[in-house]
């Protein structure tokens, strides 16, 4: 049986597989256990969640469990701070996170978010954001912080490959889809994929700098205010960095400080204006 990347995972889980390769990889999960909750666990990871929420209500989160996903969400943040041990546990934690974790982070998530003092999701308007951008700016958040450097270390063709979404007349019809140039920042392009929030397509970019988590710019169509003004906030350890057009509305995650976030948010702003 053929040995599958998580490179490969991605893109089957993109739809981004060829249709024989596709066909041998489901061949495969059915065989091979392990397989099986690898592609389980990149599924699980994607946007969006509300519906499956509507659906399924998340129970309670036992104390223990409640541990336990901790206990391995540090290991998942320190992962990047050691590559030979990076990989066996990624997936672990992966699994883990997109499985249950996250659905429980997800389902109780209207945790703190700091944007110069203590302001929680659920106030209706933040520095001019309604509770709809605040919430749509967490579960961005939520979504990132699985991602650790080895996540997209092996992608390969990245910049092609979103260029080719980019493209699709269901991305550039509805939307200004570009992709900012953040080598100033020390940050590199590897990939784009398309996820999805309340019905609507949502593109994420992925950059990488070394010693650091992967940035995330994500934007999709949204009918509102225009908001220039940039909101900077803290979600753990991670910074976000959002602003809307009347058509369009944008969101930064990364492991920076607000001061230096906000910077690269001003700087990617410029390009969709």
């Amino acid at each position: 049986m053929k040995s599958y990347s998580d490179e490969d995972i991605l893109r089957y889980v993109d739809g981004d597989m060829d249709e024989q390769s596709a066909s041998q990889l489901r061949s495969d999960i059915n065989n091979d256990a392990e397989l099986s909750q690898r592609v389980d666990a990149m599924l699980a990871s994607q946007l969006p969640y509300s519906m499956a929420y509507k659906l399924n209500p998340a129970p309670e989160m036992p104390e223990n469990l409640r541990q336990t996903v901790s206990v391995w969400s540090d290991v998942a943040r320190n992962s990047s701070m050691q590559p030979q041990a990076a990989k066996p546990w990624g997936m672990k934690v992966a699994a883990v996170a997109a499985a249950v974790g996250l659905s429980f982070a997800l389902g109780f998530g209207t945790a703190n978010l700091r944007s110069n003092g203590q302001v929680a999701v659920n106030d209706p308007v933040i520095h001019g954001q309604t509770t709809e951008d605040t919430l749509w700016v967490q579960r961005v958040a939520d979504y990132q912080s699985l991602y650790v450097a080895q996540t997209v270390k092996d992608i390969q063709d990245g910049r092609t490959k979103a260029d080719e979404l980019l493209a699709r007349s269901e991305i550039k019809d509805v939307m200004d889809a570009q992709i900012p140039d953040l080598s100033d920042y020390d940050y590199q392009f590897v990939r784009a994929q398309q996820l999805g929030f309340q019905g609507q397509p949502l593109i994420q970019l992925v950059y990488t700098s070394p010693g650091k988590k992967p940035l995330a710019l994500c934007f999709m169509p949204s009918q509102g205010e225009d908001q220039s003004t940039i909101t900077v906030a803290l979600h753990e350890d991670l910074g976000s960095a959002s602003w809307r057009t009347a058509s369009q509305r944008f969101v930064i995650v990364a492991d920076e400080s607000q001061e230096s976030i906000e910077s690269i948010a001003r700087h990617a702003q410029r390009l969709f204006l």
